[in-house]
């Protein structure tokens, strides 16, 4: 058991010292509550959550939780790290709601992120509402700061008619279908090449391996390989158009857009857009949705133009596990 370390800013009180410990044992009912009751205030929303748990094989190997002093089963604040797919972990919190309570909870986030083997989670990361700054403020103390706000996008599923006036793509440039076993080298080549000079999440290049982030695009939803393209310049792949269905969601999302600088600047991006998007004419689901850095405006006046709109926004806090700077790993869905 260790006591909270991570610093107070010098203009903020200091909190007191509250033990700090790994969840296990008689403290996982009274951790899981507090954290689960941060979300729903159902008094027996810990117990659900164990159920929960259970059921879909979530692991709790990387829970951690302040005590009060006098009472080691008294849990106070509480962070869950959930690994998931590509070495990537999601953070699960309780909510702050004084200075001294978003200290503690950073130093519970740290202690938490310090136990990640870097084998298993390169990279954690929250998504938090607009209005969460308390529990902004801690995730920053704790070393994960805010990355970037995400918009995510979506427009209704194209009709066959929205396609009539689309224009072949120029000579030499084509859409092709990526072939799961037989096409891996080429993904894994193509990927870091897409990332160079983007404006989607630019701190974001080259701390995972291209299988790691593989395995990511993968994990969105229903992978389904015949919805994954190529974009193929001649015999060289200078591009890919990643969906995959979310069926809770009704939609299909672009897990990821993006080309090469051999081929950017030649107004290539909303052709190609409209191209690999008129594949999903005839799908049963809603919406086509994506997501984007806000700050890259090229890619959502693309977006923009082809009708998607802003329906949801979230602010993305990273931290790298292994010592390197906040700079790579799990990049937003659906750049352009």
């Amino acid at each position: 058991m260790t006591h909270a370390a991570v610093p107070n800013p010098a203009s903020d009180p200091v909190p007191p010292s509250y033990p700090i410990a790994r969840v296990s044992g008689d403290l996982l009912l009274p951790a899981a509550t507090r954290l689960a009751q941060a979300s729903s205030g159902l008094a027996n929303a810990g117990q659900e959550l164990l159920n929960a748990a259970k059921l879909h094989a979530i692991s709790f190997r990387y829970f951690w939780a302040s005590t009060e002093p006098d009472d080691p089963l008294a849990a106070r604040q509480a962070c869950l790290i959930v690994p998931g797919a590509g070495r990537t972990g999601m953070c699960f919190t309780t909510r702050p709601e004084t200075p001294e309570e978003e200290a503690e909870l950073a130093s519970v986030i740290d202690h938490a992120c310090r136990s990640l083997p870097g084998n298993v989670v390169r990279i954690a990361q929250t998504l938090l509402e607009t209005g969460e700054a308390s529990l902004g403020r801690a995730y920053t103390l704790a070393g994960m700061p805010k990355l970037a706000t995400l918009l995510y996008l979506r427009r209704a599923m194209p009709r066959a008619d929205e396609f009539a006036d689309l224009q072949d793509l120029p000579e030499g440039v084509e859409l092709s279908g990526y072939r799961p076993g037989r096409d891996e080298a080429a993904l894994h080549d193509v990927l870091p090449r897409t990332y160079e000079g983007t404006l989607d999440c630019p701190e974001l290049s080259n701390t995972r391996l291209p299988s790691d982030v593989v395995t990511s695009h993968r994990s969105a939803g229903a992978w389904t390989p015949g919805l994954w393209w190529f974009v193929r310049v001649g015999e060289t792949v200078e591009g890919v158009a990643l969906f995959n269905p979310i069926p809770d969601q009704d939609s299909v999302e672009l897990v990821y857009f993006g080309i090469t600088p051999n081929i950017r600047g030649q107004s290539l991006g909303y052709k190609l857009l409209r191209h690999a998007t008129a594949r999903l004419v005839g799908r049963s689901e809603r919406w086509v949705t994506c997501a984007c850095d806000e700050r890259n405006a090229p890619a959502l006046g693309m977006y923009t133009r082809f009708g998607m709109r802003e329906h949801e926004r979230r602010i993305a806090h990273v931290r790298v596990i292994g010592g390197a700077d906040v700079g790579s790993g799990v990049r937003a869905s659906g750049r352009g």
